[in-house]
C-alpha cells in the first residue's frame, strides 16, 4: 500500500481510520469493507466504515474508547442485552445507574481497558482515507446510536461526553464519522500513515499529543489518566 506522512495539517483536516496491522494484506486487495462490529450488534442498524476527521478527533476517539472499555461487561453478551433493554422506559433506571456507579470504582475494568489500549498501540496502524463528502459520506448523516433515543445520561455515561459530543442533534460528531450505509472504501483511496519514519500507532499518538490544540486533561480526561499511568505525559 502507498504511504502517507503525517504533518501538522492533519491535526484538524483529512480523514483517518485505524485497523490491525495484520489486516493490511486483505485491505490492499479488497479495501475497507463496511461492517457492524460484534459489540455494536444492538446499536447499529447498517454496515459502515467508521473514521475521524483530523488527529485531534483521533485523540477524542481514544478518550471515548478507553472509557467504553472501562465500563464494558466482561461477559460480551451482556453488553448487547443491556443495549437492547436500556432504551425502554419500563426498564428500571436504578439498575443502569447502579451498574455505571459500580464501574466508576471498579479498578479491574480500568486496568483491563488500559491493557487493551496498550495492545492497540502495538498492533494497530493508521490509514489515511482519500474520501469525499457526497460521494462516500455526508456530515449530515445520522449517528444511529444517538438516534435510538437513549436517556441522555446513559449516552454520557457510555462515552458520549458533552465536551466533544452534540447530544442536541442526531448528526454524527467528527470523532465518530462513518461512510454511507453499506458503502466501503476502495484500496486505491487508502494510504498507511507514518511519522518520523515510524508506522507505530504509539509514535503517531505522541506526535498528535505534541501538536494538538486540545486541553487533553480537560477535554479527554480518561485518555489523560491513561497517559499519566504510562508516564507518557
Amino acid at each position: 500500500m502507498k504511504q502517507y506522512q503525517i504533518s501538522q495539517e492533519d491535526m484538524n483536516t483529512h480523514f483517518f481510520h485505524f485497523t490491525k496491522q495484520k489486516n493490511l494484506a486483505s485491505i490492499k486487495e479488497i479495501g475497507l469493507v463496511p461492517k457492524i462490529g460484534i459489540h455494536a450488534m444492538s446499536l447499529e442498524k447498517t454496515k459502515k466504515v467508521f473514521f475521524v476527521e483530523g488527529l485531534d478527533n483521533l485523540l477524542i476517539l481514544f478518550d471515548c474508547w478507553i472509557h467504553v472499555c472501562s465500563v464494558y461487561p466482561l461477559i460480551p453478551c451482556l453488553f448487547n442485552l443491556g443495549a437492547k433493554v436500556m432504551k425502554y422506559k419500563w426498564f428500571p433506571k436504578s439498575i443502569v445507574n447502579a451498574y455505571f456507579k459500580y464501574m466508576e470504582y471498579n479498578r479491574i475494568h480500568k486496568l483491563i481497558a488500559y491493557k487493551y489500549f496498550d495492545h492497540f498501540l502495538k498492533r494497530y496502524v493508521l490509514l489515511h482515507l482519500d474520501i469525499k463528502e457526497g460521494i462516500d459520506f455526508s456530515f449530515d448523516d445520522v449517528d444511529q446510536i444517538k438516534a435510538k433515543k437513549y436517556d441522555r445520561d446513559y449516552l454520557i455515561k457510555a462515552g458520549y461526553s458533552l465536551k466533544y459530543s452534540d447530544l442536541e442533534s442526531t448528526k454524527m460528531d467528527k470523532w465518530n464519522l462513518h461512510t454511507f450505509s453499506n458503502h466501503g472504501i476502495d484500496s486505491s483511496k487508502l494510504k498507511v500513515c507514518y511519522v518520523e519514519n515510524s508506522y507505530k500507532m504509539s509514535d503517531i499518538l505522541n506526535y498528535a499529543l505534541k501538536n494538538t490544540s486540545l486541553d487533553i486533561e480537560n477535554i479527554c480526561p480518561v485518555l489523560f489518566d491513561y497517559l499519566k499511568s504510562r508516564k507518557i505525559i
